[in-house]
């Protein structure tokens, strides 16, 4: 057996998002492949992950009701959420009752909403992730 380091985390996940997208023979933009593993490193480092701790319909409830500038962040933050559930927790939802369709609904509207709100390949980005969101969820 052997182990392997890597300094960079995020060359790590970059590798594996490479090799499972390749597997499911899965296209995505680079902005977005740069987006997931970015998303995988927050997540493996521990960072930003309120995603057991706080219910997803209220996090969207808070989406909508915020300001315009707020409502990006949020959105985003749900959809990120909604995608660590959804690619990473399945026996957590499943033991409380949770279909995998609902997170990945959530998910696809988050990112949506997100996609909407925004101009550029940021746009662009965001819409990838909601029109594949179980696609890259499974993937991951």
């Amino acid at each position: 057996m052997s182990i392997e380091t890597f300094g960079d985390l995020r060359g790590w996940f970059r590798e594996r998002l490479e090799t499972a997208l390749g597997r499911r023979q899965l296209q995505a933009g680079e902005g977005t492949r740069a987006y997931l593993v970015d998303l995988l490193a927050r997540v493996g480092l521990g960072q930003e992950n309120d995603a057991l701790s706080r219910p997803l319909a209220l996090q969207l409830a808070e989406a909508r009701a915020a300001e315009r500038a707020e409502r990006v962040r949020l959105y985003r933050a749900l959809g990120d959420d909604a995608h660590d559930l959804r690619g990473f927790c399945t026996d957590h939802l499943d033991h409380r009752g949770i279909t995998t369709e609902y997170v990945s609904t959530l998910g696809e509207t988050a990112y949506g909403q997100a996609g909407d709100l925004t101009l550029g390949s940021a746009s662009e980005i965001y819409r990838e992730l909601a029109r594949k969101f179980e696609a890259f969820a499974d993937a991951l």
